[in-house]
């Protein structure tokens, strides 16, 4: 699952983005991140496939797209990776 879900302390759902090939982290600089259409769009806009209505995905950054590790099948060889800590 490329989509992660935290909560702010008035209990505010905020949406992470992550790739399914590499597990990089979508980073925005608005409150996007409180709405998982409008943090889709913003991903799709700066070049991640991020089908927003598609919260399982697939999901995949630039780079990933760009070498060609999002058909590769790169995800499920790199799903053993490591998992980015939690943001609180």
């Amino acid at each position: 699952m490329s989509r992660r879900v935290y909560y702010d302390e008035d209990g505010q759902p905020y949406y992470e983005l992550i790739c399914d090939a590499c597990r990089r982290r979508y980073r925005c600089g608005d409150d996007s991140c409180y709405d998982w259409r409008l943090l889709g769009e913003a991903a799709e806009y700066d070049g991640w496939n991020a089908v927003a209505s598609a919260a399982t995905g697939p999901h995949h950054c630039p780079d990933c797209i760009r070498t060609g590790a999002s058909i590769t099948g790169a995800t499920a060889r790199r799903s053993n990776a490591p998992r980015p800590a939690a943001v609180h």
